[in-house]
């Protein structure tokens, strides 16, 4: 019981870290890809309009607006399977002081 203990907790605390990098990548893509757009709008504001031009940076803000939506998806996927991982462990560690009280109440 001891063993498989320490091998949940430590596959556990790979996953966590795991997400959590994950989560920290999905949140820099984000801020890289709002800094990008940002910064091609104002340098095309002040330029002359073709409305051919307009219709693919349309096109490009969907695509753009889709990724967003996916990376939204996952970003909420990995923040739930952390919370579970968290509960995960304080379930893990409860039962590990419920397992402790019963082996010092039975040695009494």
């Amino acid at each position: 019981m001891v063993s498989t203990t320490r091998v949940d907790a430590a596959l556990l605390e790979h996953q966590k870290r795991r997400l959590t990098a994950l989560r920290q990548e999905i949140l820099s893509l984000r801020q890289g890809q709002q800094g990008e757009q940002k910064s091609v709008n104002a340098e095309l504001s002040g330029q002359a309009r073709d409305y051919e031009d307009d219709a693919q940076r349309l096109a490009a803000v969907e695509l753009q607006d889709n990724l967003l939506v996916h990376d939204d998806e996952r970003l909420s996927n990995v923040e739930r399977a952390l919370q579970k991982i968290v509960m995960l462990f304080r379930h893990k560690l409860s039962g590990a002081q419920t397992e402790m009280s019963v082996v010092r109440s039975e040695a009494q």
